[in-house]
């Protein structure tokens, strides 16, 4: 069971991977595209089409990651 006013999902993936996952509602059932940061996604159901850049330069960029530290004997 589902939400029939629900046409769209757009899932964001990682900052590294930079892809938007887009799940659109069609009568055969659930439409599955990638886009890459330089893709646009359309919207239908609400007439809006979102470029893949804009979302990401809203992202901050992950922090780098910790320094390694060695642990072993002195």
């Amino acid at each position: 069971m589902g939400i029939a006013s629900v046409q769209h999902i757009l899932l964001v993936t990682s900052q590294s991977d930079e892809r938007l996952e887009h799940y659109r509602r069609t009568d055969l059932g659930w439409l599955f595209t990638s886009h890459l940061r330089t893709d646009a996604v359309k919207l239908g159901a609400i007439e809006v089409s979102l470029a893949v850049d804009d979302v990401y330069d809203r992202i901050p960029a992950e922090p780098p990651p910790p320094p390694k530290t060695d642990d072993g004997p002195a």
